[in-house]
């Protein structure tokens, strides 16, 4: 059996990628059981659907498996359409968007065959192994898809997989890596980056997040020692030395995070790395270990200024440990970036004007702060949805599956498909402003950046190669600013 496992194109092109590791675990996991896989990424090759579709079909799949964001699912659907009009392969399809919209997918899109929804390793593996079989899909869990009269099924959950560490490395053989040009938060003189990841899930219950639609507050961690040897065969193997972490949330149980930096530091890696973590989470003992181990950048979720606003969206967080520990990281010498979105439910715009000003005194701190916010997006199966159906900022009929646009996100050069959380008492025009500004001052900090890392250049070679790296930041800044 020959499997293609592909993404679709972005609407907003980025300049910087990063292979997409659920297809490259997935992938590894058919290999495992002798199944001939090969990955498509349309977003590092900038394949439309037509494009994607004919490189697909050139190997003469059995089946094809496409993994989506709700960001690109429109996208994913395209390309799904465009290899049905010249094949009759087994579609399947999965990732954050369609797993809460599996039913939907199915009524709405019919070139979907079936569903894998949520960790696709066992599920897909055996789906598959049904199919090849000829036989029903009735017995597998984790998947919706039609049965021979047309009626959706949605077979019951498949628990998650306990034991990270039995899941295979991800095929990192599979992808083109030279074409991923990715660097580390802040190290843009950085030589190019892989991401990794050590844990799957978050145990908190945001109401706007869409991770937790995913995962359903489940926490899973890898093997510190086994985790470091993936660290550690990237750097022998490829030549990596920059790694972002991809967990939700990396520093949430304090011995996995301070197992990995031992390990990190027995094995005398000479590395870098990008940890997304909670203010809450952290104290400056774990952060001064990171350090040492050779974490350089952090991201922290803040969300909001107002306590009012952090209560009601269950972020669990006060205002006094967001200072405190954003502070503990700039002095640290961590760039360190900070997250807050504007326009959550129920907010005034008191709680706005308590936003700016948290982002205004932690970007204080020091050149090495990033504070910034975004508009609210809506996502499937979040509260935050439910709340914007019930306030009919989405209509009762809305479907995340077929097309539509949302012209208002083109005043912030955003995605027009995902809608924003629209509140008559919160003018959007009117946060654009405060937007636009910040992404100013951000594009001032990034100038800085160069600067000081032409200042650290050593010879005339390595001058010529961060020129040609500045100029697609830079560029790519300004579009998002000018656009």
């Amino acid at each position: 059996m020959k499997v293609i496992l592909a993404t679709a194109k972005q609407q907003i092109m980025e300049r910087e990628w990063l292979p997409p590791l659920s297809l490259g675990y997935i992938a590894a996991s058919l290999e495992s059981k002798g199944i001939e896989v090969a990955i498509v990424d349309s977003e590092v090759n900038r394949y439309d659907s037509k494009k994607a579709s004919e490189e697909i079909l050139s190997h003469k799949p059995d089946a094809v498996g496409i993994t989506t964001t709700t960001n690109n699912r429109l996208e994913a659907i395209q390309l799904c359409n465009a290899i049905r009009e010249k094949s009759k392969t087994l579609i399947f399809v999965g990732g954050p968007h369609f797993t809460p919209t599996a039913r939907d997918a199915l009524e709405k899109v019919k070139c979907i065959d079936v569903v894998v929804r949520r960790e696709g390793e066992i599920t897909t593996l055996e789906m598959l192994e049904a199919y090849s079989l000829k036989k029903g899909f009735f017995d597998i869990p984790g998947i919706s898809f039609r049965d021979e009269d047309g009626k959706i099924v949605e077979n019951a959950e498949r628990p998650f997989i306990q034991d990270l560490d039995t899941i295979p490395m991800p095929a990192y053989h599979l992808f083109s890596l030279k074409k991923y040009n990715a660097r580390l938060e802040g190290e843009y003189q950085s030589p190019n980056t892989i991401g990794v990841v050590s844990s799957r899930g978050c145990p908190y219950d945001c109401n706007f997040c869409a991770n937790n639609a995913l995962w359903r507050r489940s926490l899973r961690t890898r093997n510190p020692e086994k985790f470091v040897d993936e660290i550690e065969y990237l750097y022998d193997k490829y030549g990596y030395r920059s790694f972002d972490i991809w967990d939700d949330t990396m520093t949430i149980k304090k011995p996995h995070v301070k197992g990995i930096c031992e390990e990190i530091l027995k094995r005398k890696l000479d590395i870098k790395w990008y940890a997304r973590s909670r203010v809450d989470s952290v104290n400056k003992e774990i952060l001064g270990l990171m350090k040492e181990a050779g974490c350089v950048s952090m991201g922290f979720g803040v969300e909001s200024g107002s306590p009012r606003i952090l209560k009601s969206i269950q972020k669990g967080i006060t205002i006094p440990v967001v200072k405190s520990i954003i502070k503990a990281s700039a002095d640290l010498g961590f760039y360190t970036k900070a997250f807050f979105i504007l326009s959550l439910p129920g907010e005034e715009q008191e709680d706005v004007s308590a936003s700016l000003s948290l982002i205004k005194e932690l970007n204080s701190y020091g050149k090495n702060v990033m504070a910034g916010a975004g508009i609210a997006k809506i996502y499937p199966g979040t509260e935050m949805e439910r709340i914007a159906m019930s306030k009919e900022i989405l209509p009762s009929n809305f479907s995340w599956n077929t097309e539509c646009e949302f012209p208002i996100n083109r005043l912030f050069n955003d995605i027009v498909s995902v809608p924003l959380f629209v509140q008559p008492q919160l003018p959007l025009e009117s946060l654009y402003v405060e937007i636009d500004r910040m992404q100013k001052r951000a594009l001032s900090d990034w100038f800085w950046l160069i600067i000081k890392s032409l200042i650290e250049m050593r010879n005339l070679g390595e001058l010529k190669i961060r020129i040609t790296k500045f100029n697609l930041i830079i560029l790519s800044k300004l579009r998002k600013i000018l656009n």
